[in-house]
């Protein structure tokens, strides 16, 4: 493979395996971050001082230098996490656009992709999609609470449902 380099580095408790996985923020910031798992190109690469951090897949918590505690699976999953923490991301950009938000969990293909918000749960693709800060929802099925961006402590249960709300809060629609 020319141009790459892949690393198996255990220092400090940070297992780290692919293409510049955390080496940028090994190499600069002298191991800093600990108790991190990173697999994958891009995976932890600007991890500071965030612990606690697993990333598997490619750009996943690829900006995340202070955001600990945060599970993301699948390409681009929280890639633009910087210091949101407690966050599940599971699916192909799952939480993609998230930088702060916190206590988040998101399951499913662009589930709650454009987050920048607190305690939402989203299952299913495009879930809370464009919900920006909007939060304490939950929504579950393709496309629910799809619009959302601002609206807070919604339930949308089935494909669809609430999918054009923007910004009323306190709605259930199953």
């Amino acid at each position: 493979m020319k141009n790459c380099e892949y690393r198996l580095i255990k220092p400090a408790k940070a297992i780290v395996l692919g293409v510049v996985a955390m080496g940028w923020a090994l190499s600069v910031a002298g191991i800093a971050a600990a108790q991190n798992t990173g697999f994958g190109t891009g995976a932890l690469a600007s991890v500071t001082t965030g612990v606690n951090n697993s990333a598997f897949g490619a750009d996943a918590l690829n900006q995340d230098t202070t955001g600990s505690s945060n599970a993301a699976v699948g390409a681009g999953a929280l890639e633009f996490n910087t210091s949101g923490s407690d966050n599940t991301a599971t699916g192909l950009q799952a939480l993609f656009i998230n930088s702060t938000g916190s206590g988040n969990t998101a399951t499913g293909l662009d589930a709650l992709q454009n987050n920048n918000a607190d305690d939402n749960t989203a299952t299913g693709l495009q879930a809370l999609n464009n919900n920006n800060s909007g939060s304490s929802n939950t929504a579950t099925g393709q496309a629910a609470l799809f619009a959302n961006s601002s609206g807070s402590f919604n339930t949308a249960t089935g494909a669809n449902s609430l999918a054009s709300n923007q910004t009323g809060g306190e709605n259930t629609a199953t």
